[in-house]
C-alpha cells in the first residue's frame, strides 16, 4: 500500500512539473526509471535478509529443505487450493477499489483525474492504518475469522457500494471507497501470516508464492477485464459489484467449508 500511495504522489508531482505534452512525450518514462532502482533496492535488501529461526531449525535435521516444484504441488495440493480460496476475495477486492475503480470513476461518472486520484490516495492510506489493526484483531478471534467476516462484508457491501458511487455525489464515492478500502485493510492485515501458517517450513516459500499469484494473477489480474465487460454487457453501471461479490463469496465459503488448515504457526518448525 505503502508503494501504491508513494505512485500517486509520484504521479501528481510529474502532473504538476510537467506539461501534458511532455509527459506523452518522455515523462511517462521517469515513473519506470525509479522503479527500476527500487527493483535493485529490494533485491539487494532480499540477499541480505537473514532466514528465520523455524527455517533454520529445521534445516538441521532435514536434508530437502527445498523440495521440488512437483513434489511441493503434489503434496500440498489441497492446502494450497485452501490458500487460492483465501486470495481469491482479497486480490479481487484491491483491483476492483484501488485499481479498476478509479478508471470507472473518469471515463463512466466523468470526474476528474485529480478527484479520482485523491479518492484513491484516501482509500489506500486507511487501508494502510487498518492493516496494524487487523493483525491485531486476528491475534486475538484467529485470522480466519477476520477474513470471513471482511469478506462477507465486502460481499454485501459491493452492491449498494456502487450504487451510491454512480449516484455521483463526489463526497459519497469518497466515503464508499474509503470504507471499503479500511475493510481490505483490515482483512489483508493478518493474511500474511496466516497464508504463511498454512504450509510447512520446508516447502512455505514456494507453495506461499505459487497459491498467492495464481490468485492474484487469474482473480485480481481478470477484474478490470470482467469489470468493464459486465457493465458493456449488462448496459449498468453497477454490474461489476456482482464480480466483487461471486469472488468474495467464494473466500467465504472455502473458509466454511474447509478443515481447519494450519501446517505449523510462524514460529514453529515442522517436523
Amino acid at each position: 500500500f505503502a508503494g501504491k500511495i508513494l505512485a500517486i504522489v509520484f504521479a501528481a508531482g510529474l502532473a504538476l512539473l510537467l506539461t501534458p505534452t511532455q509527459l506523452e512525450l518522455w515523462g511517462w518514462r521517469i515513473p519506470f526509471l525509479v522503479g527500476l532502482s527500487f527493483a535493485f533496492s529490494a533485491y539487494r535488501l532480499r540477499k541480505k535478509v537473514s532466514e528465520t529461526p523455524a527455517f533454520e531449525d529445521m534445516a538441521k535435521t532435514r536434508t530437502d529443505t527445498h523440495p521440488s516444484l512437483t513434489r511441493t504441488v503434489r503434496e500440498q495440493f489441497c492446502p494450497m487450493l485452501f490458500a487460492v480460496g483465501c486470495t481469491i476475495g482479497l486480490t479481487t477486492t484491491i483491483y476492483q477499489v484501488f485499481v479498476f475503480l478509479p478508471v470507472f470513476l473518469v471515463r463512466e461518472l466523468g470526474v476528474t483525474y485529480t478527484f479520482a486520484s485523491t479518492s484513491n490516495f484516501i482509500a489506500l492510506t486507511l487501508g494502510m492504518i487498518a492493516m496494524p489493526i487487523g493483525a491485531l484483531i486476528a491475534d486475538t478471534v484467529g485470522g480466519r475469522r477476520v477474513l470471513f467476516v471482511g469478506a462477507a462484508s465486502l460481499a454485501l457491501l459491493a452492491l449498494p457500494a456502487y450504487v451510491v458511487i454512480v449516484s455521483g455525489s463526489l463526497l459519497a464515492i469518497v466515503a464508499t471507497q474509503s470504507v471499503l478500502g479500511i475493510i481490505f485493510g483490515l482483512i489483508y492485515g493478518p493474511y500474511p501470516a496466516m497464508l504463511a501458517e498454512i504450509f510447512p517450513v520446508h516447502c512455505r516459500y514456494t507453495a506461499s508464492a505459487i497459491s498467492y499469484n495464481i490468485g492474484v494473477g487469474i482473480f485480481g489480474g481478470m477484474t478490470p477485464l470482467v469489470s468493464t465487460w459486465l457493465i458493456s454487457a449488462t448496459e449498468s453501471l453497477i454490474a461489476p459489484a456482482y464480480w466483487l461479490m461471486a469472488c468474495t463469496l467464494t473466500t467465504c465459503f472455502v473458509l466454511i467449508f474447509s478443515r481447519q488448515t494450519q501446517a505449523s504457526t510462524i514460529c514453529e518448525a515442522a517436523p
